[in-house]
């Protein structure tokens, strides 16, 4: 049998379906199929059962986030989903656990598995209008005035997409840092340490900091009966609800209707929740924080291997007029 690793994404999928197979007996859903969602990292499949019922079964990469911080995203999609969310949430196996672990001849090793219910709606698609922004604008803010108050279990474990966890050299993305050249190492590195002004002067208060979908974009974001309902929140861990926001921002700042979209989906944001036009001020520097962080992640792995030169070539010219313009407003 051919080696896991030597295989095409779609071989390495149709192996993985073997044992999403055979992590759907500890479920007991009877003679239900499975439907190919995605491959990036984790693999994802739809459950269709007998009866009607509809499911997203996920099949975790392996070191992607262990057991620990797997039951930690689901504890809080169960607690947001108690808060009134409409957001996908665990399905226990028979034996009550939030996940089951799987194994298939071919795949290197035991993968864990986790069963989701389907969250009905439709994607924006192509849309991107101030109606679309202003309803994710709404939901950011929901969701961060739900992770204000939201009681953290003591054995929570999830990401820091703070200034440490984007910018610095980790074994995600040593590779990509020696990659990068003189002057783009130069123009991060001037990114990281403005941010650490700001942050500084930010705090980690309640009211700042949080728990962060941190990937709320539109592939994963439905619309259900005029509501903006949140799904895949495999990246979700511990930010800045400024880094939130600047992620959703990343996808618009290059339309020429971006003033009028970012100026929706911030008045959708302060019809729920307070921000301060001080703290609006960061935004772009959170953006640039976000453009650094992808940026070494593409130059870190392989399958973004043509991708990542010309993300490089865009964002570059971007982050150094930024800081310039920066520098100049703090010497006048």
């Amino acid at each position: 049998m051919k080696p896991f690793q030597d295989l095409t994404k779609t071989a390495q999928f149709r192996r993985l379906a073997v044992l999403a197979r055979h992590a759907l007996r500890d479920y007991d859903l009877g003679e239900a199929s499975l439907s190919p969602l995605q491959y990036i990292q984790n693999a994802t499949w739809s459950v269709q059962c007998p009866g009607g019922q509809r499911y997203a079964l996920r099949v975790h990469a392996p070191r992607r986030h262990d057991t620990a911080a797997i039951r930690s995203e689901l504890l809080w999609l169960e607690a947001l989903g108690a808060d009134g969310f409409l957001v996908p949430a665990p399905v226990r196996t028979v034996q009550g656990g939030l996940w089951t672990t799987a194994s298939a001849e071919g795949v290197p090793e035991a993968r864990a598995c986790t069963l989701l219910t389907w969250v009905p709606g439709r994607f924006a698609r192509k849309k991107r209008t101030p109606a679309i922004l202003r309803e994710m604008g709404r939901l950011l803010a929901r969701l961060h005035q739900q992770a204000s108050w939201y009681r953290i279990p003591r054995s929570f474990v999830r990401p820091r997409w703070d200034r440490r966890g984007l910018l610095d050299r980790d074994a995600e993305t040593r590779a990509g840092w020696v990659r990068l050249t003189l002057r783009q190492k130069r123009l991060f590195e001037a990114v990281g340490e403005r941010l650490d002004e700001v942050v500084e002067q930010l705090g980690t208060g309640r009211d700042v900091f949080g728990l962060i979908h941190a990937d709320l974009i539109f592939p994963n974001v439905l619309f259900y009966c005029g509501e903006a309902c949140p799904i895949d929140f495999d990246d979700c861990g511990f930010g800045y609800f400024l880094y939130d926001i600047a992620i959703l921002l990343d996808r618009i700042e290059m339309r020429e209707d971006y003033p009028a979209l970012r100026a929706a989906m911030l008045d959708g944001y302060r019809h729920i929740r307070r921000l301060p036009r001080e703290h609006e001020a960061y935004l772009d520097l959170f953006l640039l924080a976000r453009w650094a962080f992808l940026g070494v992640c593409f130059l870190s792995r392989p399958e973004f291997g043509t991708y990542a030169p010309r993300f490089m070539k865009i964002v570059e010219p971007k982050i150094e007029r930024y800081l310039r313009a920066a520098k100049s407003a703090k010497e006048r």
